[in-house]
């Protein structure tokens, strides 16, 4: 993959952004490539969208069981998770951060769309995770709330 794309690595958000600068297709060997890159990270983002500012945004995410995300919110923006590879866990919350109900993603059930203004956060059941991301761009730090 890095050979044939050229690419810009973004270290400025809460965890690496891997940015692609051509069109392409995600393969096998990229989900390889991803894994690797991120053998010393809880958590990589490989972007699909072309920056930032992008309308859609489009992220392949490596998220190992140890990470520590944050509890969070979005204003503005919807979004849908869709699982590649392991199992992952989404935690609902009430307004006072007590856990409401939790969703697996798996293989059976793969698919989670999360509506705006829902408190959540992601989890990796399994040693890690790989999932795809998408949301309505553009980034705005301001969208998301962390509790």
């Amino acid at each position: 993959m890095v050979k044939k794309h050229s690419y810009k690595v973004d270290r400025s958000g809460m965890s690496d952004a891997i940015f692609i600068n051509s069109q392409f297709q995600i393969k096998n060997k990229d989900i390889v490539y991803l894994k690797k890159k991120a053998k010393d990270k809880t958590t990589l983002r490989l972007c699909l969208h072309k920056n930032k500012k992008s309308s859609l945004h489009c992220m392949l995410l490596y998220l190992k069981k140890k990470n520590q995300n944050l509890i969070q919110s979005h204003n503005k923006r919807d979004e849908v998770y869709v699982l590649i590879e392991g199992k992952m866990k989404i935690k609902i919350y009430d307004n006072k951060i007590g856990l409401k109900k939790f969703y697996i993603l798996d293989k059976k059930n793969p698919i989670y769309f999360m509506s705006k203004k829902v408190i959540h956060l992601t989890e990796s059941i399994t040693n890690h995770c790989i999932f795809l991301e998408v949301r309505k761009g553009p980034f705005s730090p301001k969208d998301t709330r962390f509790y």
